[in-house]
């Protein structure tokens, strides 16, 4: 993880994501902060399932929303999040139903759905409610949020 050459690096975080050893969890943590190795990083955190890794997740998608840039990095870190399946994560999920880009709502609503919080149902009826049926875009975002809603009346 420390290596000069930055695809060591990358390669390093997705391998410790897949061995599924806990043990890289502050690795992998450290590892958020290096632009070469932050997708793999994201990706094992959400993998190893390790709750020590929700605070780190988080302020890293802060971090990136605060940014232009940040944008790609929006989609890992909010899926990483979903297979957490923390509560912490709904606040700033249910925030970004309304502020981000399509591809990183939708990615939103599905991780709602996988957390299961009744929290968020009253934002995903609103975005249901909000989309148009009609562009393709809303709509993927839209059936995201039924089904994501359905999850959650299914886990209560």
């Amino acid at each position: 993880m420390r290596d000069a050459d930055p695809w060591v690096r990358a390669a390093a975080a997705r391998s410790l994501g897949q061995l599924g050893d806990r043990r890289a969890v502050e690795p992998l943590i450290a590892a958020l902060g290096d632009v070469f190795s932050f997708q793999g990083a994201a990706r094992g955190l959400g993998a190893l399932g390790g709750m020590r890794a929700v605070e780190p997740l988080l302020g890293r998608l802060s971090m990136a929303l605060s940014t232009p840039s940040g944008a790609w990095q929006c989609i890992t870190l909010v899926e990483a999040l979903g297979r957490l399946g923390d509560r912490r994560a709904v606040q700033p999920l249910t925030e970004l139903l309304d502020s981000a880009t399509p591809q990183a709502r939708r990615t939103a609503v599905t991780a709602l759905g996988r957390i299961g919080d009744p929290r968020a149902l009253a934002p995903l009826r609103r975005i249901w409610r909000r989309l148009s049926a009609r562009a393709m875009d809303d709509r993927g975002i839209r059936e995201a949020a039924a089904a994501a809603m359905a999850a959650i009346r299914r886990a209560r």
